[in-house]
């Protein structure tokens, strides 16, 4: 696993307005630092994150978009529509 580039930002960085994630994986360890793990494999990052502090201690979360879409920065995560939306505002005939 020590083939793995690992960044370590502190708080403020990652805070900072315009931050982009350097990687997709990362932890928050407990001195509330942002470990960032560079692979592409979630399993590869967990099993980094197991050995170097312990299993079970930490879970991955992800940063970026794991799959990105091909129409550009617009993703859609849902959608609603009018048809049973806010049923109390129908008129009653």
């Amino acid at each position: 696993m020590g083939d793995l580039k690992i960044s370590i930002l502190e708080f403020d960085d990652v805070s900072a307005f315009g931050f982009e994630a350097p990687a997709t994986f990362f932890i928050v360890n407990a001195l509330g630092q942002y470990v960032f793990i560079h692979t592409r494999d979630r399993v590869k990052a967990q099993a980094y994150v197991d050995e170097e502090y312990g299993k079970g201690k930490y879970t991955v979360n992800t940063g970026k978009m794991a799959l990105k879409s091909g129409s550009g920065d617009v993703t859609a995560r849902g959608s609603n529509s009018r048809k049973g939306f806010m049923p109390h505002l129908k008129k009653t005939l």
